[in-house]
């Protein structure tokens, strides 16, 4: 009976780890086996797998990608498990921005593994090119255009289109680029249809109203070209360094609680900042992503499930997330379960308990029944003997 006992309280403890950490459980982007029939393609970052496997859509195809959701891209490190993925790979799919820090290091260590660069200036690709432009209110020392294009779907067009033209040139068949161009039609139309949603929504009163600050400047593009809404200023300074004295006290002087603070988890310095302005001024907080997946906010749960896993799923989060924006809570509890996830837990315990009860009745059953047996045995054999 106690190893009964025992089995169901690891198995209750792995379904709840199965149920809370969805990324670990989920060996997709880490498995680097491959189909020697099948290309093999490997992108830098998540975005880019995302944008690449849309494409690629009844294509039978191995997509491995570098930079999970979970980790910082500026301060990434390839590690010698990611560089297996490079191995023998069809395709390396990189937006050739600063920001992919080791991309250019990776592909001169695979000199034969053809590259598809997403973006490119518009001299070099005058329709699906594009000019960054300099930040006008990130307080950067070198003051570099910003590279941040990809949160922006009008910009992510210009990319994925750049994307189709690459695969079919590197990996495509006849009937592979077929697909290819069919999955463009329909990705593009919801590029289209999301970019004009954007526009509706940014002119509702609770978007005109916002006033956004945000922690990182990867949200420029979205932020002012897709909702046309302004950034009064960027909090950091340079990404991943801590922020200067001068600066913050400046940040100080004009957050209120009027102003929202957007800040994003895979920076690690990022929340404690957002966390202590928004306790010393009062202003709001709101967690936007640049990058997939992540875990869901309990909140949103029921919308988009537990984790965030694709780029036009992102942009409609981070959407949500802007109009949603709350006041700092001193007795937020960031790795408290949410009570959507506290109900689903419960059932699975309850599922779990029914089983141990009718497994315990069963046996009880069963050994009255053979208690039965031997005594109706006993019996007959005492009366043959009376007899």
């Amino acid at each position: 009976m106690k190893k009964s006992y025992i089995l169901t309280f690891f198995l209750i403890i792995f379904l709840i780890g199965l149920h809370l950490n969805p990324i670990v459980f989920n060996d997709n982007s880490n498995n680097i086996k491959t189909s020697s029939n099948r290309p093999k393609i490997v992108t830098y970052m998540s975005i880019t797998e995302d944008w690449t496997r849309q494409l690629l859509r009844n294509v039978e195809a191995d997509i491995h990608v570098l930079v999970q959701g979970n980790e910082d891209i500026h301060s990434y490190d390839p590690s010698s498990e990611s560089l297996l993925k490079m191995d023998g790979a069809d395709l390396f799919v990189k937006l050739n921005i600063p920001i992919e820090t080791y991309a250019d290091q990776i592909s001169s260590q695979f000199p034969n593994v053809p590259i598809v660069n997403l973006w490119v200036n518009i001299t070099e690709d005058p329709v699906w090119g594009y000019q960054p432009r300099k930040d006008p209110v990130w307080q950067h020392p070198a003051n570099p255009p910003n590279m941040h294009m990809w949160t922006s779907p009008s910009i992510a067009r210009n990319f994925i289109h750049r994307l189709a033209e690459g695969l079919k040139s590197t990996i495509g068949t006849e009937l592979m680029n077929n697909t290819i161009d069919a999955n463009l039609q329909v990705y593009d139309l919801q590029l289209n249809n999301t970019i004009t949603w954007l526009s509706t929504i940014s002119k509702k009163e609770e978007y005109r109203e916002l006033k956004l600050i945000p922690f990182h400047p990867a949200f420029l593009y979205y932020l002012e070209d897709d909702l046309n809404l302004t950034r009064i200023a960027v909090i950091e300074e340079k990404p991943g360094v801590e922020i200067s004295a001068q600066h913050l006290d400046y940040i100080r002087s004009i957050l209120n609680n009027t102003c929202t603070i957007v800040w994003h988890p895979q920076e690690s310095i990022s929340k404690r900042y957002v966390n202590d302005l928004s306790i010393e001024t009062g202003a709001k907080i709101t967690m936007l992503t640049p990058i997939i997946p992540i875990r869901t906010p309990s909140e949103w749960v029921p919308k988009f499930g537990s984790q965030i896993d694709s780029f036009l799923e992102m942009v409609e989060f981070n959407t949500y997330q802007l109009s949603n924006a709350s006041p700092y809570q001193y007795n937020q509890n960031d790795e408290a379960i949410g009570g959507y996830e506290i109900f689903i837990l419960l059932i699975l315990i309850m599922g779990l308990s029914s089983i141990v009860f009718v497994l315990k009745r069963r046996r009880i059953y069963e050994r009255n029944n053979s208690i039965l047996k031997n005594e109706s045995s006993i019996k007959k054999r005492w009366k043959t003997n009376f007899d």
